[in-house]
């Protein structure tokens, strides 16, 4: 087979748009096409921009070949999942096949990794394929961050194929209140809220990722307030009674409807998250910016977050202002203020950089609070009166139950990492 780029490519074909590329290959007749992805001495990503242009023009003999380098583990993931695609919509009689491969990839029979990127895309072709055995796997994958919504269609096409009760052995009601799994019972609140079924009960889930799904949906259902009388009856009941899903009730209740929820929570809620060594100030700030964070958040964060007055029209810059007044009436020539994104170098982010001729501090746009190396420009800051330092064991201090989303990761983050958040 031969190893020559075909002219068509043209010299430059990396400096090539996607929109140009697709045009350019749909010119291209399939059987070439078909030549050069099945050309191992051509590089990988060149032969998977022709697997994508041969999607609904494939040639009827070529799915043998193009089979054979689906299944061969030595080919780069990227390859396999264009080809797996592209075999999955191309009608003919290969579609066996392809499930009989794809259903390897959840066994590993073949070596493959069944977390990988391409096992998860066998998972997904499984599904379209109307195989049920994927469910349990798809219903698992759903309470993935990174994955779940993709899996959730994938859910969703068996259920629309088969029902809800065939698929996984019950209505979305049980499914939600009886489900042997966390994640049967996060399908469960889903599905019941998708056909009007209160999900208040769920409150109760003994699994934070439940409960937190109820409280989003029900927060997203009634944003006027205006709930079911039946819901807020039973919601105000799960409120005033110390047990299960109490406080996620009285978060709904303090979110969507004027329930003197300040009273339930002094008479008979648990206390607040306690963060030792976190001072009132830097607490406030925190739950303002980030409750009710990120699934796995405590739900007394939340509740916290839900009775703090409002702040209308909040100035995020107002700190960063009052520290250039500081600096300046102090003499130490503040140059521009520069934001956390450009500091960085890219992204954004809760904080400013001044450079002074005293050395760096960084300003918090969450608050009067900054950070520096320099005890001369700490002392001016804090002798200006309203500004607080964020020194070192304060930076460190790890504030449990309030999870944050920083670079792939969603659980608790430290002060310094909150106040001068960065994200790229």
């Amino acid at each position: 087979m031969s190893s020559v780029r075909p002219k068509w490519f043209g010299d430059r074909f990396e400096d090539i748009s996607p929109v140009q590329l697709a045009r350019r290959l749909s010119a291209v007749a399939p059987e070439e096409l078909v030549h050069f992805v099945t050309d191992k001495a051509q590089q990988w990503n060149h032969r998977r921009s022709c697997a994508d242009a041969l999607v609904g023009r494939l040639p009827s003999g070529s799915p043998a070949d193009l089979l054979a380098i689906l299944r061969d583990p030595t080919e780069t993931s990227e390859l396999r999942r264009a080809l797996l695609d592209l075999l999955t919509v191309s009608p003919g009689k290969h579609s066996g096949e392809v499930l009989a491969w794809a259903k390897l990839q959840e066994s590993g029979a073949d070596g493959s990794d069944v977390l990988s990127t391409l096992g998860f895309a066998a998972l997904i072709v499984r599904a379209e394929l109307g195989d049920t055995s994927a469910a349990p796997a798809l219903v698992e994958r759903a309470t993935d961050p990174w994955e779940g919504v993709r899996a959730e269609h994938a859910i969703d096409a068996l259920i629309t194929s088969y029902g809800a009760d065939v698929v996984f052995g019950g209505s979305p009601n049980v499914l939600m209140l009886s489900g042997e799994t966390p994640a049967l019972r996060l399908l469960g609140v889903r599905l019941s809220d998708r056909v009007g079924i209160d999900v208040s009960p769920a409150l109760a889930d003994e699994s934070t990722m439940v409960a937190r799904a109820a409280f989003d949906l029900l927060t997203a259902r009634y944003r006027d307030g205006r709930f079911a009388t039946g819901v807020v009856a039973g919601l105000t009941a799960m409120a005033t009674r110390a047990g299960p899903g109490q406080v996620w009730a009285m978060a709904v209740l303090a979110r969507r409807f004027p329930v003197d929820v300040r009273k339930m929570w002094n008479e008979l809620g648990p206390r607040p998250v306690e963060v030792a060594g976190l001072p009132t100030d830097v607490r406030d700030a925190l739950i303002r910016e980030y409750a009710p964070g990120q699934r796995g958040t405590d739900a007394r964060w939340i509740l916290e977050a839900a009775l703090q007055p409002s702040i209308e029209d909040r100035d995020d810059e107002a700190s960063v202002r009052a520290a250039m007044k500081a600096l300046k009436a102090s003499g130490v020539e503040p140059g521009e203020p520069v934001p956390a994104g450009v500091d960085e170098g890219s992204g954004g982010g809760t904080y400013f950089r001044i450079h002074t001729a005293e050395g760096d501090v960084m300003i918090s746009t969450l608050g009067p609070f900054f950070r520096t190396q320099r005890d001369s420009i700490a002392d001016l800051l804090t002798s200006s009166g309203g500004f607080r330092r964020i020194d070192d064991r304060l930076a460190e201090v790890v504030v449990d139950g309030l999870c944050v989303y920083f670079f792939g990761d969603r659980g608790p983050l430290c002060v310094r990492d909150l106040l001068f958040y960065w994200q790229d």
